[in-house]
């Protein structure tokens, strides 16, 4: 492992020994001290060279079309997502623009046909959030666009972009103390960006979702209402209480597995305010479905 630079396109074995070396060290699994710091050395010149996240992006891809370990997958990630948060305004337009692109056809054309293990999913869409708090809307403004052009791609996708929209969720949406004030209202204009530009789209292709995969994939169906549920305080109430989303979510409460889901989705709306019979209306949903669990259990 020593000897030549990290960005070589022979050093894949290299790299991937180092990688797994240093996993296994982490885990408390027997590895010699020696071959411990040569593989520490190597992956430290990869994480301080100026283009290490191109080395790790390029790995990222071809280690997932190889069906390769996901631990170096992850840590391919994870030096991804440390350059996005510390060093984003210093790459060139170019340089930003590249990694966008890596991201999404990472997902456009590897994730739809090489499923992924969830925590491969959930970090990649911690690196989307990271670049989105930084760019949206005034340097990437189709982050969305994008995104939802991609959904038909398939389940894997879809499962990606609820992990993104969660992480939004966690880490815009929800009030935090330990923000500063910059980021609270760097924050809010991602919202209120996010308001007139996509909420309308991203409930319509959720509406679509659920209505394509409540037989064949619940717990994707179940995922979307549940996305759905933490975006409804915010979001323009009309979008959910209209005749075609009631009339979805009453049918959800004959489903099992999509009954509490469903029912968070009527919670939500129901705190956060609306016509009062339609109110009337849904609460008797609720109060019903309620009835029907309890008599279950």
């Amino acid at each position: 492992m020593s000897g030549a630079g990290p960005v070589g396109p022979k050093k894949i074995d290299d790299f991937v020994a180092a990688t797994l070396i240093l996993f296994d060290s982490a885990n408390h699994r027997k590895v010699d001290e020696k071959t411990r710091i040569a593989a520490e050395a190597y992956l430290n010149r990869i994480k301080s060279s100026p283009d290490g996240w191109k080395f790790c992006l390029q790995k990222l891809h071809q280690i997932s079309r190889t069906g390769g370990q996901n631990e170096v997958k992850f840590w391919c990630l994870q030096q991804i997502t440390t350059v996005i948060a510390n060093r984003w305004l210093e790459l060139s337009d170019e340089d930003r623009k590249q990694l966008k692109a890596g991201l999404l056809v990472y997902v456009r054309d590897v994730i739809s046909k090489i499923p992924q293990p969830p925590f491969i999913k959930t970090k990649l869409s911690v690196a989307f959030v990271t670049i989105l708090k930084y760019d949206y809307p005034t340097r990437w403004p189709t982050f969305f666009k994008e995104f939802l052009s991609m959904l038909n791609n398939g389940v894997e996708v879809v499962d990606v972009f609820f992990r993104v929209l969660k992480a939004i969720d966690q880490d815009v949406v929800v009030f935090d103390p330990n923000r500063s004030e910059e980021e609270r209202k760097r924050n809010q204009a991602i919202k209120d960006a996010m308001r007139e530009d996509c909420v309308n789209q991203i409930v319509q292709a959720v509406h679509g979702i659920v209505i394509a995969c409540h037989a064949s994939h619940q717990k994707l169906a179940k995922e979307a209402l549940t996305v759905l549920a933490s975006y409804i305080s915010w979001i323009d109430i009309s979008l959910v209480t209209n005749e075609r989303f009631v009339t979805l979510l009453y049918k959800f409460f004959n489903i099992e597995s999509l009954q509490m889901a469903a029912c968070d989705c009527v919670n939500e709306i129901l705190y956060k305010g609306m016509d009062l019979p339609k109110k009337i209306y849904l609460n008797s949903l609720n109060t019903s479905i309620g009835y029907v669990t309890t008599i279950k259990s």
